[in-house]
């Protein structure tokens, strides 16, 4: 039996018919109650199921930069599943068994600031990562002043080491150093710019740029 909230046009909770009613957070809702089906293990279902979990999986190291990456699409939800939304539509290949992330699609940061121009990374040196740049201030509402943002990936340890401010957008260039453990792996750059003051204090999609993969890189 459902309850009415607040009279007639307020919101309920509890199921009427194949529709349930709730509130989360101070917010009415009302969804559909799922269908029963004979055999509730259709390849589609299965599919679906698998997709999101290994997705879900696949997001939880960089669970600390999505929060910051995406501050600007959490709305009604955190910064995390915002991020696993957008990439769940846009990176996630393939079909069940047989899923990939489309890295140069997944993004770890989402906004319309403008974002990195042919970035290159490399190893040299043993533990240092290197990133440049091509500086294009002055493109859109880039500027010189934005800082970057380098995340680093590390699949081999399920592992993500995020950096801010370690240049500006008009120094092209950075160095970012790594874990002595990462020596041999192969990891996976991205690169993005913000504005870290209007980012915290506003959270405004102009504060931060989409995200840019780089590349991967062998570590010395």
């Amino acid at each position: 039996m459902a309850r009415i909230n607040r009279g007639i046009l307020g919101g309920y909770s509890g199921k009427v018919g194949t529709v349930a009613g709730g509130n989360w957070k101070g917010i009415n809702y009302m969804r559909a109650l799922p269908e029963h089906y004979n055999d509730p293990k259709t390849y589609r279902q299965v599919n679906q199921r698998s997709k999101f979990v290994y997705t879900l999986n696949f997001h939880q190291p960089f669970t600390d930069v999505l929060r910051i990456g995406f501050k600007a699409y959490a709305i009604k939800m955190s910064g995390f599943n915002a991020a696993l939304s957008y990439n769940l539509k846009n990176a996630v290949m393939g079909e069940y068994p047989d899923f990939s992330i489309d890295l140069n699609r997944f993004l770890v940061t989402h906004g319309s600031l403008t974002g990195a121009y042919e970035a290159v990374s490399n190893a040299t040196v043993a533990g240092k990562l290197n990133l440049s740049w091509v500086n294009n201030s002055g493109t859109g509402n880039a500027k010189n002043e934005d800082s970057a943002m380098v995340v680093v990936y590390n699949p081999e340890k399920r592992t993500v080491s995020s950096f801010v401010g370690l240049a500006k957008r008009g120094d092209g260039e950075c160095v970012a150093d790594l874990p002595e453990t990462y020596s041999g792996d192969t990891v996976h750059c991205f690169l993005a710019f913000t504005n870290l003051t209007d980012l915290v204090t506003m959270a405004s999609k102009k504060a931060i740029s989409d995200s840019v993969y780089v590349g991967e890189v062998a570590m010395l």
